[in-house]
């Protein structure tokens, strides 16, 4: 489809760096985006992925990156603190961290004060100390599908392969 113009780029979702590596590996296009999972407590576990992305020319896209609204983790001091020291809000603060950080983020809220408060993470600018702070974080929120180490399974490597 994209030889053809009918799509620019393609994107994927859930992809570990051997799942990337095998579209490689198989002369298919590489995406221009990953969705994944990706907040601070994800960060530590997911730096070789990350680094794969960016050396690939790959956008991460986040997903999860509020913590899927647990109280637990949006009340831990690493969070509040930089709420505290901005008088802002845990959205504001956990947004700003995947921006900083170089993600493209995709914030759901059907609620109207949310969606435009969630438009004014651009005014608020994370310190070093701050960044560091949030990314050294460590949980598990075990709310989605953990993909990234299942094997690779490239299927039917000649189909598709005259139109590439």
């Amino acid at each position: 489809m994209q030889k053809q113009g009918k799509i620019r780029s393609i994107g994927v979702s859930n992809f570990g760096v051997q799942h990337l590596e095998a579209l490689k590996e198989h002369g298919r296009p590489m995406p221009t985006v990953n969705q994944i999972e990706m907040h601070p407590m994800k960060y530590q576990e997911r730096i070789s992925l990350l680094d794969f992305c960016k050396q690939n020319g790959i956008l991460v896209q986040a997903y999860g990156s509020l913590f899927f609204g647990k109280p637990e983790f949006l009340e831990r001091s690493e969070v509040t603190d930089i709420v505290k020291a901005h008088s802002s809000s845990s959205a504001h603060v956990l947004l700003r961290w995947a921006l900083q950080m170089g993600f493209q983020i995709i914030p759901k809220s059907v609620k109207q004060h949310r969606i435009a408060e969630n438009l004014k993470v651009f005014d608020l600018e994370l310190s070093p100390a701050e960044m560091e702070s949030l990314t050294a974080m460590e949980g598990n929120l075990n709310q989605y599908w953990q993909p990234l180490g299942a094997p690779v399974d490239v299927g039917d490597t000649t189909r598709g392969k005259s139109e590439l």
